[in-house]
Parts: C-alpha cells; sequence; structure tokens
C-alpha cells in the first residue's frame, strides 16, 4: 500500500499527524489523497470526513456559503445557524469566518476533516483570502479544513503556508516522471452515491464535469431506473418535444453520459433499456432497499444489523438538489423508508429498556415523517414511563402542530385517552 493510502485509511488522526496538526491543508495538484480519501468517504460513513464539492454557482464567498450550508444541512441540520445569522447581517468576511468555525463544531466532537472540493471555482479576491486566513485562526481543535482544486496556485496562501497556519500535502508524492498510461479493467466499476447530492465513481476517480445538468440528471435516473422504456423516459424529461425531436436530444445526452464515463451504461432489448452486464455497478439506495427488506423478513438476530445498515447508508435526502418530479417522488418515499428503518432500530432498543437511545431514533424519525401520530405516542409514553411528565407533554403540544400543519386535523382519541392519562385529568 501506498503511504497516500495508508495516510487514508488512517482517517483524521493519520492527516493530522503527517500534516504536524495544521488546521488548514492545502493538497498540492494531482495528489494522490484526494480519490482516495473521497472513496473511502463515500463507501463507509465511518470516517470522519465531511465532503462539499463547489459548484458552478458558487461564484463568490457568500453565494458559496450559502450553497455549502444547504448541502450540508441535509444530513447535519445543526450546521450552518451561525453563518445564516452572519450573512443575514450582511457581515465581513472576518464574520463570517468566525461564525463558520463556530458551526464546525456542531458536526461532531471527534476529530473530522471537512474536504472543500474544486475550491478553484470560487474566484481569488481580497474578500476570499481574508475570509480563510480568520478561518484557520479559529478553526476548532478537533477539526481540520482541507483545500483541494484542479489547478492549485500557491498564491492565495502563500502568507498562511509562510506563517506556519497552512500546510502542503501531497507534493512530495508526485513522481517527477509522467505516471505510465492507466490500465482500462476488463469489467469497470461504476460506484453511484444518491443519498445526498450524488456522486459517481469510475474505478475509484470521481467524475466531478457531467457536461451539463441534463446528463448528470438522465444517468441519475437511469441508476435508479434499472428497467425502463423510451418512452418513459420521454415522459419525464422531455413530454413537450415530438418524438422525434425527443430521440435526438436523448441520443445526444446518452452519449455525453458514456463519454463522462468511459463506458456504455445501459444495453437495449426486448423495448427496455437496462443497465449494461459489462459494467460492474454498486447503488447505495440500491442496498438501502435491500437493506430494509432483509430487516422486515429477518429474525430478531439478525434484524438489528439491517436496520442499521440502512440508517448508515441514508447519509441524506436522494438527490437533494434535483428538483424535477421523479426525484421528488422518489425523496419521499425513501425518507419514509428511512423513518421505517429508524423506528425498527427504536423499538428494538425500546425492548431492551435502552430508552434513550430509543428517544433518539424515534425523535430523528419523527423529523422524516413528522404525521406518524403512532410514533408520537410512542415518545410520549416512553416520557411518561421515566417520570418526565413534561417531555411527554411537549411531545403531544408537538404532534398537535404537526397534525394542524400538515393535515388540518387533530389528535386521535387514542392519542388524547394517553395524553389525558399522562396528566391525570
Amino acid at each position: 500500500m501506498s503511504k497516500a493510502l495508508e495516510i487514508v485509511h488512517g482517517g483524521p488522526e493519520a492527516i493530522r499527524k503527517e500534516t504536524g496538526g495544521a488546521s488548514l491543508v492545502v493538497l498540492y495538484p494531482r495528489n494522490h489523497y484526494r480519490n482516495a480519501y473521497l472513496s473511502r468517504f463515500l463507501k463507509d460513513s465511518d470516517t470522519g470526513l465531511f465532503y462539499y464539492a463547489l459548484q458552478t454557482t458558487d461564484r463568490n464567498l457568500r453565494k458559496f456559503l450559502n450553497n455549502l450550508i444547504e448541502d450540508m444541512e441535509a444530513s447535519y441540520e445543526d450546521f450552518g445557524k451561525n453563518l445564516r445569522a452572519a450573512l443575514s447581517a450582511k457581515g465581513k468576511a472576518s464574520d463570517l469566518a468566525i461564525a463558520m468555525a463556530e458551526d464546525l463544531k456542531t458536526l461532531s466532537s471527534e476529530p473530522f476533516t471537512l474536504l472543500l472540493d474544486q475550491f478553484d471555482r470560487l474566484p481569488e479576491k481580497d474578500e476570499t483570502k481574508r475570509f480563510m486566513e480568520v478561518l484557520a485562526e479559529h478553526i476548532p481543535p478537533h477539526a481540520q479544513v482541507i483545500i483541494n482544486a484542479r489547478e492549485q496556485a500557491y498564491l492565495p496562501w502563500f502568507d498562511l503556508v509562510s506563517d506556519k497556519r497552512a500546510t502542503v500535502m501531497g507534493a512530495e508524492y508526485v513522481p517527477e516522471e509522467a505516471p505510465p498510461p492507466a490500465v482500462t479493467p476488463d469489467v469497470p466499476t461504476v460506484e453511484v452515491f444518491s443519498l445526498g447530492r450524488g456522486y459517481t465513481l469510475v474505478n475509484g476517480a470521481p467524475v466531478t464535469h457531467w457536461d451539463g445538468e441534463l446528463p448528470k440528471n438522465l444517468f441519475f435516473f437511469f441508476m435508479d431506473h434499472p428497467l425502463v422504456t423510451r418512452d418513459q423516459i420521454f415522459d419525464v424529461f422531455w413530454p413537450n418535444l415530438s418524438v422525434k425531436e425527443a430521440t435526438n436530444v436523448f441520443h445526444v445526452t446518452k452519449r455525453k453520459i458514456n463519454e463522462r464515463l468511459g463506458y456504455d451504461l445501459t444495453q437495449y432489448a426486448s423495448g427496455f433499456y437496462s443497465h449494461s452486464e459489462k459494467v460492474d455497478l454498486s447503488y447505495d439506495v440500491g442496498q438501502f432497499t435491500r437493506s430494509i427488506e432483509e430487516a422486515m423478513m429477518a429474525d430478531e438476530r439478525e434484524e438489528v444489523r439491517h436496520w442499521q445498515r440502512a440508517v448508515d447508508l441514508y447519509r441524506a435526502p436522494f438527490l437533494h438538489r434535483l428538483d424535477m418530479d421523479w426525484a421528488i417522488e422518489r425523496r419521499k418515499d425513501l425518507r419514509v423508508q428511512h423513518a421505517q428503518a429508524l423506528i425498527g432500530l427504536g423499538r428494538i432498543k425500546q425492548a431492551n429498556r435502552e430508552f434513550e437511545l430509543a428517544l433518539k431514533y424515534y425523535g430523528t424519525a419523527l423529523r422524516e415523517t413528522p404525521e406518524r401520530e403512532d410514533i408520537h405516542r410512542q415518545v410520549m409514553e416512553l416520557h411518561y414511563q421515566q417520570g418526565n411528565i413534561d417531555g411527554a407533554v411537549a411531545q403531544f403540544r408537538q404532534l398537535e402542530r404537526s397534525l394542524r400543519e400538515t393535515l388540518n386535523i387533530g389528535p386521535s382519541p387514542e392519542t388524547l385517552k394517553l395524553y389525558n392519562l399522562i396528566t391525570g385529568k
């Protein structure tokens, strides 16, 4: 194993040791860390790595921070409160940096890394430079921010590196001579992660450019529909075009997908497009739904393992930045399944008298499906059993608000009976 991979597999502590504990790390272009670290992060949720790839819409510091908040809070709902306040107050770059450092504390109490990828999409301006200078001074002791870009100039970071407030990593491992050409495997591996913004690895390397949103969206549609007709595709993407026009756009878009991957993702037979048998495909949504199904069929000993696997796979809502109708419906369906996995774990913990863990799982499930009155009652009963009357009443009030806002109804007689029992009415 190369030194780079050894460091990556060692996690945040290994990176911190290699960089002398620097709070801010700048990756050298063409380094060996980024792909390996990203690959490990996407495959294993327990990596201590938080990841954000800058987008073409990150045209200035404030737009970047707003997009970062939106992306991160899909998985970590407490992130961004300080930054939002500073942005609303039109704070200076230094104010924004201090606010971000405060929000970083909410991500984890354990050592962790925030990797900001494709950072060269953010224009090099004095405001950005000042932001990074102040952020470097206020990054929490257990956190480390890593900056990666396709082409990374040293100039913006020169003062920070010179003052030992940042360090450069990876330059020492770039070979002097050009590396040998990559060998294309007989069976290419395509790993797709749709629970979140959407990432794709081809033979371990991330796809960072899709030549537009349409190829990217059609790619994820193909991944989520392993057997689909051309008419179904046209109805979703080009309902207002003639068949001839839609066919032309479809083939151009499909060719762009294949160019991005380097392989043909689909095969066509008997009127259906399906996943190519010549590509080894891995899809996190497929793994997630299989874990749900296996948990529902498993015995008591195996059930908890499958529920936990499903919860671990669900990093964030399905393609949470894509607002096409098919994605919105799929997102709702998977959110309900995620809630079911959490409820499954909660009931197991409750049966084992691990009440705090049960409340934690139920609480997260209710954030996904706040209309689940039966789970609100479970939480009320748990609080009541532990003598926490105020907690039970607060849960009832939360249920009242949720039912009124989502369904415009009140609690059921069963819930009212439980409430009256708890309050002694």
